[in-house]
Order: C-alpha cells, then sequence, then structure tokens
C-alpha cells in the first residue's frame, strides 16, 4: 500500500483496498439510484497522450455534442459547465464556467468547455478530457430571444431526430468523432451507456 500511495496519494489506498477485495459502499440493485441527478457527463480516456490544442478542441466538440445530446433527450439544461483533465500519471483536476442563462445545445455547452479549456495552463500531455453539464433544471427552458437562436435551436433539434433515427453523428459537424477513434468513450453520470469503444 505504501508504494501506491507514494505514487499516487489517496488513489494509491483506494487501488489497494480494491485489489484486496475491501469496499465498504453499501450494495444496491443496478435500478437504484442517489437521487436526483445532478449533472450530464462524457469523457475520453485518450489512446495517446495529446498536447495538440487543436486535436484537443475537436476532442471538445464531440465531447460536448454526446453531453448536449443526452441533456436534450432528458429534457434539462444546466448553468455550469465542466472541463475535466487527467495526466498520464493520475493527475486530475477539472475546472468549471458558469453561465448567465442554462445552455442545452451542444454549441453553447462547446463554447463554454472551450473557454475552460483555454483558462489551463497545462503542464503535461493530457490522457483523459471530460466535458460534464451541470447545476441541471429540467422542464420548460427559457425561450430564445433572437431569430437567430430560435433557427439555431430548431437545427438542433431537428439533426438530433435525425441522429436518434440513423444512428450518432450521421449528422454533425465534419469534425465529430474523427479524433476520438480507438478511445474509450465514458459517461459516468446517469451510466446512460457505460464505457464503449467509439469505433463500435
Amino acid at each position: 500500500m505504501d508504494i501506491l500511495k507514494r505514487r499516487f496519494g489517496v488513489l494509491g489506498v483506494v487501488l489497494s483496498r480494491m485489489g484486496r477485495g475491501e469496499d465498504d459502499s453499501l450494495v444496491r440493485a443496478l435500478t437504484e439510484t442517489d437521487g436526483e441527478v445532478k449533472s450530464v457527463g462524457h469523457s475520453a480516456t485518450l489512446a495517446e497522450d495529446v498536447q495538440d490544442p487543436d486535436v484537443l478542441r475537436r476532442i471538445l466538440l464531440t465531447l460536448s455534442e454526446m453531453v448536449g445530446r443526452r441533456a436534450r433527450r432528458y429534457g434539462c439544461s444546466g448553468r455550469r459547465v465542466s472541463v475535466t483533465v487527467r495526466y498520464h500519471d493520475f493527475t486530475t483536476f477539472s475546472r468549471q464556467l458558469s453561465l448567465d442563462r442554462p445552455a442545452w445545445t451542444s454549441g453553447e455547452i462547446y463554447r463554454a468547455s472551450l473557454r475552460v479549456l483555454d483558462r489551463l495552463e497545462l503542464t503535461e500531455p493530457i490522457r483523459l478530457l471530460g466535458v460534464s453539464l451541470g447545476g441541471l433544471q429540467f422542464g420548460q427552458r427559457q425561450a430564445a430571444l433572437l431569430p437567430e437562436e430560435t433557427r439555431h435551436e430548431a437545427l438542433q433539434r431537428a439533426v438530433d431526430r435525425v441522429n436518434d433515427r440513423y444512428g450518432e453523428f450521421v449528422l454533425g459537424s465534419a469534425n465529430l468523432v474523427h479524433d476520438l477513434r480507438g478511445h474509450r468513450i465514458i459517461s459516468p453520470a446517469w451510466r446512460g451507456k457505460g464505457i464503449r469503444d467509439s469505433t463500435s
């Protein structure tokens, strides 16, 4: 345990206990939840360490689209966007941005997550990148005020309908998915689809 603790900190203690089969958490049925959902998110464990800002932005775009689609599917929007970063040595941290109004379109989520990423002082290449939407509100969302916003939201709904019918990312930005091929996509919030290979 001491070696793991020195190498990974608190996570090392958890890993040591897991390796010995020690777990004090309550046993729950798969259908049981902890109550109100607080956030919806996705993260990608990358096949290799990534430092190229353009690649990171495209990965962020894909994750933002996935988060947005799940939020819209469950009829919620959120006032907080968080970005999680993990280095190869398991150093992990998250930063967030509070929004003036609840976001639910993929573009809103992406622009907010991009602002968070651009503020980070990254000291190492990234092994995991995640995006989540928090401060959730369910039900009716405030109507768009500008005609351009109204058109964009109508387009977002139309794209969702096509992707729901024919498969994820059938329609979307040309930058989507390409940089996630071969990586592991994780949907920690709501355990929607668990872990899956992005090429499947």
